[in-house]
């Protein structure tokens, strides 16, 4: 079916581009089964590079909390923060 990559940060096989052997839904979560070897691991779809393929399939989605998404939460309660002080 091609492959794909392990995207989450501290999977063991980050950065790795896998063959992807199928597609399976566990209680809502779709997952995808990869070959390592002559072995298969089994990973959630937000884990890989079909993250957006997911999402749009209306699977799960990427992590909200991104490092930007948090940077932006930051500037909001200094800004908050700011205000209350009255600065």
């Amino acid at each position: 079916m091609g492959l794909v990559t392990v995207t989450h940060p501290f999977h063991p096989l980050n950065g790795q581009k896998l063959p992807w052997l199928k597609r399976r839904v566990h209680h809502g979560v779709p997952f995808v089964q990869l070959q390592v070897g002559d072995d298969s691991v089994s990973l959630p779809e937000a884990w890989t590079d079909l993250a957006p393929m997911a999402a749009a399939e209306g699977g799960a989605a990427a992590p909200i909390l991104s490092r930007d998404a948090l940077c932006e939460l930051a500037r909001l309660v200094a800004t908050l923060t700011a205000e209350k002080a009255g600065l």
